[in-house]
């Protein structure tokens, strides 16, 4: 017994040694850093979101820190991502929210979003801001029906009297 036991622990102790030796790849580094080791898709995992925020045109309530102006870590990466963009293209940035033109923390969020982009040298001849849903084409109406009714039907999978769409 005490020979499997000893033989068990120098097993174990040696594992780490003889397998996995190849560094891992990543798509995209932050937050964790710059990798030395990119996978080889990671440029056009770029190029697609590119793609994507530039049909989206959008920034909204999640980049910020809540009830304040300032904004998150998410937000900052996506301004910056933004600014960029913008200043190759140009166009309109979209503030989502459900809150109203009128409610103080929309006109400060929007104008320290003008103020971040101008302090990463984003021209403001290239941009405008403005209170609206964002940009794309977003989902048909008969899709969201169906989702809905597959979402509220008896035995929909993982339906637990909610559905896509909160209740």
């Amino acid at each position: 017994m005490y020979r499997v036991m000893v033989s068990s622990v120098v097993l174990v102790w040696m594992l780490p040694g003889t397998g996995c030796q190849e560094q891992s790849q990543r798509l995209n580094a932050p937050p964790q850093g710059a990798t030395d080791n990119p996978a080889a898709l990671q440029e056009q995992l770029t190029y697609m979101n590119d793609n994507a925020l530039l049909s989206d045109m959008s920034f909204g309530d999640a980049h910020f820190v809540p009830h304040t102006a300032e904004l998150n870590g998410l937000g900052v990466r996506r301004l910056n991502r933004y600014a960029a963009l913008l200043q190759q293209y140009g166009g309109m940035l979209r503030y989502d929210t459900p809150m109203s033109d009128e409610d103080e923390l929309v006109v400060a969020r929007m104008a320290h979003a003008v103020e971040y982009l101008q302090l990463a040298g984003l021209d403001s001849s290239r941009f405008e801001i403005e209170l609206a849903d964002p940009g794309g084409l977003g989902m048909r109406s008969e899709e969201a029906i169906q989702a809905r009714k597959a979402a509220e039907s008896p035995g929909a999978s993982g339906s637990s009297g909610s559905s896509l769409f909160g209740r």
